[in-house]
């Protein structure tokens, strides 16, 4: 049976994820501490409509931010191969359903496949974990 998985790691913290090639695609997941996205970060991460968002969301925001667009780049990167930029990734976030979904900005038509995907996250000990799958 074939398989896709990732790992991640942040500080003292690791995950693997794995799953039969069958049902997914390509998995990414990321861990990242919560609150390390600080303002020298946030305009370069995050999109404008992002950036203002994060004014009016919860202090955490914008780590959830970064670590869903690294977990959606490392599910789509095996697949098409081509850099993606931050700017090139918008985050739509459910906190009800602890899930997000993707909204591709760029030129690249293979990459349009994030917007097919879905994602989800915890918060736990300091830290943001995203998984984000493609079926």
């Amino acid at each position: 049976v074939s398989r896709v998985g990732d790992l991640t790691q942040a500080r003292e913290v690791a995950i693997a994820a794995v799953a039969r090639s069958a049902q997914y695609q390509s998995i990414g997941v990321d861990i990242e501490q919560t609150h390390r996205v600080g303002e020298r970060l946030i305009d370069k991460i995050l999109t404008p409509d992002e950036i203002a968002q994060a004014r009016r969301e919860r202090a955490e925001y914008a780590g959830l931010i970064f670590s869903a667009k690294e977990s959606a780049y490392k599910a789509i990167n095996p697949i098409v191969g081509e850099y993606i930029g931050f700017q090139e990734v918008a985050i739509d976030v459910s906190w009800t359903k602890r899930s997000f979904t993707i909204r591709y900005l760029g030129s690249s038509s293979a990459n349009r496949r994030l917007n097919d995907g879905r994602g989800i996250f915890a918060f736990t000990a300091g830290y943001v974990f995203s998984l984000f799958v493609i079926e």
